[in-house]
């Protein structure tokens, strides 16, 4: 296991070598060699390239994929060109921290503590007639509007601190109906 990373240092170093090495000049039919500016100007952008890629692939061979906290050697740039968009550094996108206590499902940020589809971890749904009360699955009481946490829920239909989950909380001149926050005028 340990032959592959260092196969891939060997190359990375032959290859940085031979494009490092003086360049070639190709000489045309009239013996003159190809040294105006564009000539120059290409070989550069194809070292570039060549060298951008080569550090893309040692990258992913070596750390199984290319990571926004690990910046690429030859320009000290973060590309996120194969992020794992499902850690909390980089949800859904290069640069996209989660909140903290929050985690990272699918590319979206949730509450793992009051996520009806995320409940106490990613993917673990609950029932339809449960709730996601501190990470678990509990049913639902009509009557019992209370904390989040009992053997039974609260009353998320009309609960404005508790208003059709766990943490949703409807505030003024929103009331909670029928487990959404809703505008009335009282007038």
């Amino acid at each position: 296991m340990m032959a592959r990373p260092l196969l891939l240092l060997l190359l990375l170093g032959a290859l940085l070598s031979s494009v490092s090495a003086k360049p070639k000049f190709r000489r045309h039919s009239n013996g003159t060699a190809t040294t105006t500016s564009s000539a120059v100007r290409a070989r550069q952008v194809t070292r570039e390239r060549i060298l951008g890629r080569t550090d893309k692939l040692v990258m992913a061979n070596l750390f199984g994929r290319e990571d926004c906290s690990i910046p690429q050697p030859s320009t000290g740039v973060c590309s996120c060109g194969l992020s794992d968009f499902d850690s909390a550094l980089t949800c859904g996108g290069c640069n996209n921290p989660c909140e903290g206590g929050e985690s990272c499902c699918d590319g979206s940020c949730v509450d793992l503590s009051g996520n009806h589809d995320n409940c106490g971890a990613c993917g673990n749904p609950c029932e339809y007639e449960e709730l996601c009360c501190n990470g678990q699955c509990i049913p639902q009481s009509e009557t019992d509007c209370g904390v989040c946490g009992g053997s039974y829920g609260q009353c998320v239909t009309w609960d404005d601190d508790h208003c059709g989950d766990c943490i949703t909380q409807c505030f003024s001149p929103y009331f909670c109906f029928s487990g959404y926050c809703d505008y009335f005028d009282k007038r």
